[in-house]
């Protein structure tokens, strides 16, 4: 690998950007060969190499960005260089959605791995560093944005305002199968790098106490939204147009992807000023969960207690109900959670389900 570090080193840091993916490609064929030929030559001898630990030291080091690196006891006391595999930013961006997605999927894998072994356990605890390298919260709305609201949010983009804005930053998101895929890979990996299995509560919560909740009966499902529940409080307190409901639990332990607590708007579009998932959506959070790939949207609240990048408990608090949003300002429309849930694949669940999941979750 010399001869690429003496490449990267000599050219001008613009530059740098623009070879380190070519460098990591061109390194991770050279471990692909030299991985089959240690399989023949370990075959023919008779030895096995196993363990995650070693699978892992041995792919950092294959696709470059473990070279050089420090033992963690070593770690603070070595100076950072220009080195990309000692700068935490570019090996940030070798497993950025615009990294990973050009990539096969085994490849996608290797590179991940190697980041979190280049990694110290305090830079994958980081909410900073994790909010660096997923994408924005735009492209998972755009992501869990059902086909039969595609056409409406289009017609909303058209409009020259900020609300239009806003959806026109969201419909313009690039989505793919193999990006979408690299995303959940990445979630899933850092997820159990960090050891976040270990430490936060596993299970499932309703996402507000029953004592808070009224669900619709299913026979009123019809006549609401076919990909959605809303989950109506039992009690809420007023301040001037705001309305601050119950607490909202997460229903799952996970990643926060996507959090908004900035709404600024009125109950219609031409009252929207900024902030927020979206215009209609307003203050909500969205929740990625590792242990079953469900998505999970709640909108709609007030003082959301959580951002991007957090690693939340199932059961912990991320906020509270509101009335956030256009759909939610309107009159006789407030008092209640508006709550999606997306699946592996990103098939949305019908109203129907999630009423038949929650009703028996405390």
């Amino acid at each position: 690998m010399g001869i690429f570090d003496r490449i990267y080193n000599k050219a001008t840091p613009q530059c740098q950007w623009r070879l380190l993916p070519m460098i990591l490609w061109v390194a991770a064929m050279f471990a692909l060969l030299s991985s089959i030929s240690n399989i023949v030559t370990s075959g023919a001898a008779g030895t096995v190499i196993s363990g995650s630990a070693g699978a892992a030291t041995a792919n950092a080091e294959s696709i470059g960005l473990a070279l050089d690196q420090p033992a963690d006891s070593d770690r603070a006391a070595r100076p950072t260089g220009n080195h990309p595999l000692q700068d935490q930013k570019l090996r940030a961006a070798s497993i950025q959605l615009e990294a990973l997605q050009e990539l096969p999927a085994a490849i996608q894998q290797q590179r991940i791995d190697a980041y979190i072994q280049a990694s110290s356990p305090e830079e994958l605890r980081d909410p900073e560093l994790l909010r660096q390298i997923l994408p924005p919260g735009l492209w998972f709305q755009a992501l869990l944005l059902h086909p039969s609201d595609l056409e409406t949010m289009r017609l909303d983009a058209q409009l020259q305002s900020s609300y239009g804005q806003l959806y026109r930053e969201i419909v313009s998101q690039q989505l793919s199968p193999a990006g979408t895929a690299a995303v959940q890979k990445l979630l899933d990996s850092l997820w159990a790098a960090t050891g976040a299995p270990d430490k936060l509560a596993a299970g499932e919560f309703s996402p507000l106490a029953r004592g808070d909740r009224w669900l619709p009966p299913e026979r009123q499902l019809s006549a609401t939204h076919r990909y959605a529940l809303d989950i109506f409080y039992t009690w809420l307190d007023r301040e001037g147009r705001n309305e601050i409901g119950p607490p909202i639990r997460s229903i799952g332990r996970g990643i926060v992807v996507a959090a908004a607590n900035d709404w600024s708007g009125g109950d219609r579009p031409s009252l929207y000023r900024s902030g927020g998932l979206s215009p209609k959506a307003g203050n909500g959070v969205i929740i990625y969960c590792p242990d079953n790939g469900h998505w999970y949207l709640y909108l709609h609240l007030d003082g959301v207690t959580v951002t991007a990048g957090d690693m939340v408990a199932a059961g912990q608090i991320i906020g509270n109900g509101g009335n956030t949003g256009i759909n939610a300002r309107k009159s006789g429309h407030g008092g209640h959670l508006h709550l999606e849930i997306f699946d592996r694949s990103i098939e949305a669940w019908t109203s129907y389900q999630i009423r038949r999941y929650l009703v028996n979750l405390r």
